[in-house]
């Protein structure tokens, strides 16, 4: 779907590579030393958020702060929180977060009914739509059945693994290496919360 979304991806003429105009964070042994996030886990997002906030001065100082108050530094494109939509489950990071954040109720609406909300300047949280009648979903859940039921080597995928099932991460393999024959249908809305940001 790339010519749906020139500001988030552009297609190399003649070849079969693409230039991101979006970066990911990767979460390395170096961040976890320096800023005490973990390797994986949404929890990690909260203390994140602390660098964006004076929620706790003490351990996280304010480098949003910091840097607008420092012409030099101009941060003209937007950080983004993507978390799976739970918002139903307060024991579930989203609405930890939610909670953590002290984020105001017209906002969490908002995040409910457009997918996402600017929570400080320039600092977005979305999640994407549910499936169905469904309370929560997680971005896996936005495949197809006929992909979630997909098998390989003689297992079938379960979010959590297991000796007799396959995992996210050879899932997201799976993904990867098969992406111009799975249908993406459920990830529009996303997308199209993710390019409206961009915009």
């Amino acid at each position: 779907m790339y010519k749906s979304y020139p500001n988030l991806i552009e297609k190399i003429e003649g070849k079969n590579e693409f230039i991101y105009k979006f970066q990911f964070l990767n979460r390395s042994k170096c961040l976890r030393y320096f800023f005490d996030l973990e390797l994986d886990g949404a929890d990690s997002m909260t203390k994140l958020y602390n660098f964006f906030s004076d929620k706790d001065n003490v351990s996280y100082p304010n480098y949003l702060k910091l840097f607008m108050e420092n012409e030099a530094v101009c941060q003209n494109k937007p950080t983004i929180f993507l978390f799976d939509n739970e918002m139903a489950n307060k024991s579930k990071p989203l609405k930890k977060f939610i909670n953590h954040s002290n984020i105001h109720k017209s906002k969490v609406e908002q995040l409910q009914n457009k997918l996402y909300v600017e929570i400080e300047k320039n600092l977005y949280l979305i999640t994407h739509s549910l499936i169905g009648n469904s309370r929560e979903n997680e971005l896996e859940d936005l495949f197809l059945d006929s992909m979630l039921n997909t098998v390989i080597n003689g297992k079938t995928f379960d979010k959590a693994g297991g000796e007799d099932f396959y995992g996210k991460e050879i899932f997201s393999q799976y993904v990867l290496s098969n992406y111009e024959n799975i249908d993406f249908r459920n990830f529009v809305s996303l997308l199209d919360v993710l390019d409206t940001i961009c915009q």
